[in-house]
């Protein structure tokens, strides 16, 4: 209003008062963007704004081994390519890994599948870990199953007592991996998925595949899915 009072007494000319105005419009504008950023959450860290489906599988009701009745003949294959990717066959997927009872998912087979299909299998293990007062199935044998990807799962085993060995040999534990197995095969044959693990342990758990083999073997026989190490 004042600008207009002073150009009607001829003290600024018409050119002038048009900058004024833009002027004066440009800076309501920039007033209101800031505004709305700081008001609005930045889009930039997508990673916090992602969720993720996991939970851990009830224990297998019977110890001994047992048929499920599928039609399709199941194997064990030793074969070549990545763990991490299940770049062997078709269909679902389910990467079986062997996660420790510290909460700490180390530089091993985790980083593989991290770099492979993001955070969403080690931050469900580390938060399974954190609340294991509060949710009461972060046991031995426990199997919980993440989703990473479209048709592929993630099923972190519980099966090493520490991340090192010590006076008590390896960390692994073979009783918790063989009924981990028994509860992995039930839930693999019901959602009709192929089970994919490593050959070797990239973090120090010690494990044994002339104790594994039998194990992975019988789950197979018994749950007819296949498997594929490598």
């Amino acid at each position: 209003g004042s600008w207009d009072e002073l150009a009607g007494l001829g003290w600024l000319v018409d050119r002038v008062l048009d900058q004024l105005r833009q002027d004066a419009t440009s800076a309501d504008l920039d007033e209101d963007a800031a505004q709305q950023s700081a008001e609005s959450p930045p889009d930039a860290d997508e990673g916090l704004l992602h969720t993720y489906s996991a939970r851990v599988l009830p224990f297998d009701a019977e110890n001994s081994p047992h048929s499920y009745g599928r039609a399709q003949r199941a194997a064990v294959y030793f074969t070549t390519g990545d763990a991490a990717k299940a770049s062997q066959c078709g269909g679902r997927k389910i990467i079986a890994h062997l996660v420790n009872d510290q909460g700490n998912g180390g530089r091993g087979f985790f980083q593989a599948i991290k770099s492979e299909w993001g955070s969403a299998a080690s931050r469900a293990y580390f938060e399974w870990h954190r609340d294991r007062g509060t949710r009461g199935d972060f046991r031995f044998g426990s199997v919980q199953i993440v989703e990473v990807g479209k048709s592929v799962e993630v099923a972190n085993l519980l099966c090493q007592q520490g991340s090192r060995g010590g006076s008590k040999g390896p960390p692994v534990r073979y009783a918790a991996i063989e009924k981990s197995l028994h509860t992995l095969g039930r839930y693999a044959a019901e959602v009709g998925a192929t089970l994919h693990m490593p050959w070797s342990s990239r973090g120090g758990s010690g494990l044994d595949w002339d104790k594994m083999r039998p194990l992975v073997q019988a789950m197979s026989k018994s749950s007819g899915v296949s498997v594929y190490v490598y």
